[in-house]
């Protein structure tokens, strides 16, 4: 199993465990009540962090040799998942918190034997290295946590470091990193599926906690191991605006006078902008793209001189302060309209002219999409013997859940359609060339555009409005751009960009068609539940 397979792995091990220790959280308390310094107005599960570490920790526990590192980062990550449901359930005090990070970090350090040895301008003495990773690990998991203030912050901004992470430490050749990312993003794909604005779901402390360590722990390993001769200084982009986030709230506590360490509802740059006026959809997508620009610069300032990464990540710091500050001075307000309200009144003017537009792009989703699962699964060349064996189980769990399920769109149902339409794009990469027709290229080309366009026309002009776009939608489509453009600049590797925009295409396709499903029995579910048959056949038996 490689690692964009551990991604869809931890992704469908994530999207599964959620609903179902859902069920339970009234009883287990893990309910985020409202209170004064909180955003929601109702009792929200706290349960997305078990969709997380668990689908996360799954993958790296198979795919990775069990050395020291890596059972000090597992056993780390399931303390810190612990001492965080336990606060999910009933409040600790932050002693307590502390305790368990510290706890986590001591493993990683002193077991793992990992620890911070190259800084910024200097390489430094483990007795002063060791100190600062317990600093640096603890700070990161910290800022994380209080930065999961909106539906899909915290998860969104982990997901971006994540994906640059993963990309570094795949030029360094750096596999356990690589693994532990590609993780890491299934596990918060498949919970920011509950948890985008209006989220269904919170991670709660169990899930930022483990990120915050996850994040903190793969900074060290890429700069100290994997990736020597990245500049120490990239860490501060690619973790990105958390960092920012908790020393601006820190700093403001302390020049209010407050505790430094106590979360408050007025400090964080979310907390701002909803002052500001922005709504919590708004405020998302704003601070994405301020954590999508430091994180790109990782990239491309990776073999920059430190003093040159600091300056930017300074000046970066500088001018969103200064603009807030102004904003907040000067009484400015965003007289935001909301999501659904974003239509130009000439686009609604086209559709009523060409009252087809509401309907064909339904018509062209609904048979582009089951005609390219059947006919990739029958063209395709063989599977790898990992894709078989997960197809099979998740053929018969489909053909399980179409005679038996109750809903048309079930969770196992769900998954087996995204995870079938990944492993198809995946083949048609992999597939030598001469087993499809020799157009092939400019047919799959015209199949993805018209697809796209279909998508855009259905989201925009579809009647009923089942499907919405959210904080998430944006969110991947500029993971899907940054991957493109680094995937074939930096690493020569076309497929890459390819894989990715041809699966999110599709995916946000097969999302379309789910949301109208009304019946288990479809072209979509049938001709993805053959798919993942076909494929397990060819992955098992070399066929």
């Amino acid at each position: 199993m490689n690692p964009l397979l551990g991604m869809v792995f931890a992704m469908a091990v994530s999207l599964a465990v959620i609903p179902i220790v859902w069920r339970y959280a009234p009883r287990l308390g893990l309910l985020d009540l409202p209170s004064e310094r909180k955003i929601h107005k109702k009792a929200v599960p706290r349960v997305g962090g078990w969709g997380i570490a668990i689908g996360a920790l799954l993958p790296v526990a198979i795919l990775l040799p069990l050395d020291p590192l890596i059972q000090s980062y597992l056993l780390g990550s399931l303390i810190l998942f612990i001492f965080g449901v336990g606060d999910d359930i009933r409040e600790l005090n932050h002693y307590v918190k502390f305790l368990g990070q510290f706890l986590a970090v001591a493993l990683v350090v002193f077991y793992g034997g990992l620890w911070i040895e190259r800084m910024p301008f200097t390489e430094v003495s483990s007795a002063f290295g060791i100190p600062f990773t317990f600093f640096a690990i603890v700070g990161m998991t910290n800022a994380v946590n209080t930065s999961d203030g909106l539906d899909g912050l915290a998860g969104g901004e982990a997901l971006l470091s994540l994906i640059v992470i993963a990309f570094l430490a795949y030029v360094a050749e750096g596999n356990t990193s690589i693994v532990i990312a590609a993780a890491s993003v299934g596990g918060i794909l498949g919970f920011l599926r509950y948890n985008t604005y209006p989220a269904r779901v919170f991670m709660g402390d169990g899930g930022s906690q483990f990120l915050g360590f996850t994040l903190g722990f793969l900074a060290v390993l890429l700069t100290q191991k994997d990736h020597p001769t990245l500049s120490p200084a990239v860490t501060l982009l690619f973790l990105g605006l958390p960092i920012i986030d908790i020393l601006s709230a820190i700093v403001t506590r302390i020049s209010q006078g407050k505790k430094w360490y106590v979360a408050d509802k007025s400090s964080h740059i979310h907390h701002r902008l909803l002052r500001l006026g922005f709504a919590q959809y708004g405020s998302v997508i704003i601070i994405y793209g301020l954590h999508a620009l430091l994180v790109a610069a990782a990239v491309l300032m990776r073999y920059e001189y430190d003093i040159l990464v600091v300056a930017f990540y300074l000046f970066v710091w500088m001018v969103m302060i200064v603009l807030l500050a102004l904003a907040e001075k000067t009484g400015w307000r965003e007289d935001h309209l909301s999501p659904q309200d974003g239509y130009m009144a000439e686009a609604m003017g086209l559709a009523s002219r060409f009252p087809a537009i509401k309907t064909l792009p339904t018509t062209l989703v609904a048979t582009l999409i089951p005609v390219y699962l059947g006919g990739i699964g029958l063209l395709a060349g063989p599977a790898s013997k990992d894709m078989g064996v997960i197809s099979a189980v998740l053929f018969a769990v489909m053909v399980a859940e179409l005679l038996f399920g109750r809903g048309a769109a079930s969770i196992a149902v769900r998954g087996g359609i995204y995870i079938a339409a990944v492993f198809a794009v995946y083949l048609t990469i992999h597939t030598p060339v001469d087993v499809f027709p020799p157009f092939w290229v400019a047919l799959e080309t015209a199949y993805f555009i018209v697809l796209a366009v279909a998508i855009a026309l259905n989201v925009r002009y579809a009647t009923d409005k089942r499907f919405e776009a959210t904080p998430l939608d944006y969110l991947l489509m500029l993971g899907v751009l940054t991957i493109g453009f680094f995937g074939q600049r930096y690493l020569q590797v076309q497929e890459i960009g390819g894989l990715v925009v041809r699966t999110m295409i599709l995916l946000y396709g097969c999302e379309v068609l789910i949301e109208r499903s009304v019946r288990r029995w479809n072209l979509l579910s049938v001709s993805s539940t053959l798919a993942l048959g076909i494929f397990g056949v060819k992955g098992l038996f070399a066929f």
